[in-house]
């Protein structure tokens, strides 16, 4: 990853190669330690979560041809404005070379890559993510609000994948926030119960 990031020239501050060395890190059989159990990033607005796994999915689908991405947040304006974010980081000069086409279509947004790679964007709230047969990464983005169901709808298709990988980001839920996935994920981490 690291040397598709910088072919692209996507560089990163040290907290956010740290954070990715964490979630790429490998089994002695070379399956993703957190695998499609999720690694999950509870972490502050602003910081620069969304640049840090675009610059990590454009790099996986550089490195593995035809990688399927799916990259959802809850909300739709959430989505458009993260497929916006990944739109200009495909425009600039080091990664257009890579990309055949950006659809821009409602219900329809997507980078694709030469490769044959391709990352798809969508709200959850809008059923995005089911029916696909295999996925290789699956970003949820505002992990805060993630429910139960929708981690039904959209991670067996991992499953399918040879080394699937689910990546869970937001920041800590509120009272009024569905956030039981997120909360027991955190809970299962700190018990030391989560192998």
């Amino acid at each position: 990853v690291a040397a598709q990031l910088a072919k692209l020239d996507l560089p990163l501050d040290v907290w956010q190669r740290g954070l990715l060395t964490a979630v790429m890190g490998k089994r002695a059989d070379g399956m993703y330690a957190c695998g499609i159990g999720g690694a999950v990033v509870s972490i502050p607005r602003q910081t620069g979560k969304t640049y840090t796994f675009g610059a990590l999915a454009f790099a996986l689908c550089l490195a593995n041809p035809d990688t399927l991405v799916l990259w959802s947040a809850h909300r739709a304006r959430t989505h458009q404005e993260t497929f916006k974010s990944m739109g200009s980081m495909s425009e600039r000069p080091s990664v257009s070379p890579f990309v055949k086409r950006v659809l821009t279509g409602a219900g329809t947004e997507a980078v694709e890559f030469r490769n044959g790679s391709r990352i798809l964007f969508g709200a959850r709230e809008n059923g995005f993510g089911r029916g696909f047969a295999k996925v290789d990464v699956l970003v949820l983005d505002e992990a805060q609000i993630l429910t139960e169901r929708a981690m039904e709808d959209m991670v067996p298709a991992t499953n399918a994948a040879p080394n699937g990988l689910v990546l869970m980001m937001g920041t800590p839920p509120r009272e009024v926030d569905p956030g039981e996935v997120f909360s027991s994920r955190r809970d299962s981490a700190l018990s030391g119960d989560d192998a």
